[in-house]
């Protein structure tokens, strides 16, 4: 997690200096859940992520919240989801991952926007809250099946499975929000 999105831009282009055939995955942590703000989001600091950083990058996972300060755009439902999708493509973005958790409703539905196509994943909604760092563990799940190099469309299915089951076995350890268990599950690449 990276506050500043000049940081975020350095790291970017020391990644593709180093390993320029390598997929960067980025969650623009930059909204969480509770609507706390986790990063810079000036216009100075958008304009940056979105003229520089979303280029270089292979996959970006925001949240509703995220996704709205990207594109700035309303998102109240999959069409405006999908919309705001295309948006980013115009900014440079290869693949967008909105995550729909955010949106009210008894299943979650996540678009995925390739270059000519979107898939929509749906799930039900696990009924609790003990979610913490669920965006996190999406995007991450997805770098690790496609460092096994399985396509796009089966990292995401198969993250969001894992994600799934982490959130279903979450940990309960107080008060508050628990968090994802992460020891319960295991999902081949393909």
């Amino acid at each position: 997690m990276v506050y500043n999105f000049n940081i975020l831009n350095e790291i970017i282009i020391i990644l593709r200096k180093l390993l320029p055939d390598t997929p960067i995955i980025l969650d623009p942590v930059m909204i969480a859940t509770s609507g706390a703000a986790l990063a810079q989001t000036d216009l100075e600091s958008l304009n940056i992520l979105r003229s520089n950083i979303i280029s270089n990058c292979y996959l970006i996972t925001p949240n509703i919240a995220e996704a709205k300060v990207i594109s700035n755009m309303e998102i109240t439902n999959l069409n405006e989801m999908i919309n705001a999708g295309k948006y980013m493509q115009k900014l440079g973005a290869k693949n967008i991952l909105i995550k729909g958790s955010h949106i009210d409703s008894s299943e979650i539905n996540d678009v995925l926007i390739m270059q000519d196509s979107h898939i929509i994943f749906e799930s039900k909604r696990i009924k609790h809250n003990n979610n913490h760092g669920s965006g996190c563990s999406l995007a991450s799940a997805i770098a690790t099946f496609i460092a096994q190099k399985a396509p796009l469309e089966q990292a995401v299915a198969n993250a969001r499975t894992y994600v799934y089951k982490a959130i279903e076995h979450a940990i309960i350890p107080g008060n508050g929000n628990g968090t994802l268990n992460h020891c319960l599950t295991k999902i081949s690449a393909v």
